[in-house]
């Protein structure tokens, strides 16, 4: 019984000294201002997205700002932050929570190209704060939106058609030095996407969350319950992800 009561007390004795030991070590530690910390992080990020805007770096930093496009079947939510749909609102569906069907919108969203700024520099067009949204309507009904970047001789427009009674919104890129702008004349697109629930039954739904285009003029899909990526060889036609009644859908 003394020998345990000899080991336990020398433990305790030791354990309380190392305690202090691992306090003192804390205390003399510089602490960290997390709000700075963040801070700085910001401007790093800043100085870096600026540095690789290049010739288009006065697009490279501003305020996202929203702009509201409707027919009677869609709202469709666009930003100046990549010139490009951020979300589109289904009027006439209703989800699982009974508030009207919504696609896009998540932080995981991106629909870009990448952009040969100046030597040896290069960004995504998702990084770009475009000028302010110029909206006309036409007579018919049909609204254009249009989204503008200028810089050193090279232009870059992108412009969406909404027609009455249609889903469907016409897309188009304009780039002016597109030699410069894209390596090998090629653009490659960076479509990324998070499907979210739109009903009730989620086991099911989850099952019929595919991928899907249409390459070689042949359908074929493969499965997104967990995600998925897929390089297409062929010519495609178009691509999307699907769920159970309703589709994101991008021609090629």
């Amino acid at each position: 019984m003394g020998y345990f009561w000899y080991v336990s007390s020398n433990q305790k004795e030791a354990a309380a000294i190392q305690k202090h030991q691992q306090d003192s070590l804390a205390a003399l530690r510089p602490k960290v201002d997390s709000a700075r910390f963040r801070i700085d992080s910001l401007r790093l990020a800043q100085t870096r997205d600026s540095i690789s805007a290049g010739d288009l770096s006065q697009a490279a930093s501003g305020n996202e700002t929203f702009t509201y496009i409707e027919n009677n079947l869609v709202l469709i939510t666009f930003s100046n932050k990549g010139g490009w749909i951020k979300r589109v609102e289904l009027k006439e569906y209703k989800g699982p929570d009974s508030s009207t069907v919504k696609m896009g919108d998540s932080p995981e969203d991106e629909f870009a190209y990448n952009l040969n700024t100046s030597n040896n520099q290069s960004t995504s067009s998702s990084k770009l704060y475009f000028n302010p949204a110029v909206v006309t309507k036409a007579p018919n009904g049909i609204q254009t939106i249009s989204y503008q970047v200028v810089g050193n001789g090279k232009t870059i427009t992108h412009s969406f058609v909404v027609k009455p009674g249609d889903y469907m919104v016409d897309a188009s890129v304009q780039l002016q030095g597109a030699d410069q702008l894209l390596s090998q004349q090629a653009m490659n697109l960076h479509w990324r996407t998070q499907a979210h629930r739109q009903q009730s039954d989620v086991i099911y739904e989850k099952t019929q969350t595919r991928l899907v285009y249409r390459t070689g003029d042949e359908y074929d899909y493969n499965s997104a319950i967990s995600g998925v990526n897929k390089q297409l060889e062929k010519p495609t036609q178009w691509i999307g992800i699907k769920q159970q009644f309703f589709n994101m859908l991008t021609r090629c």
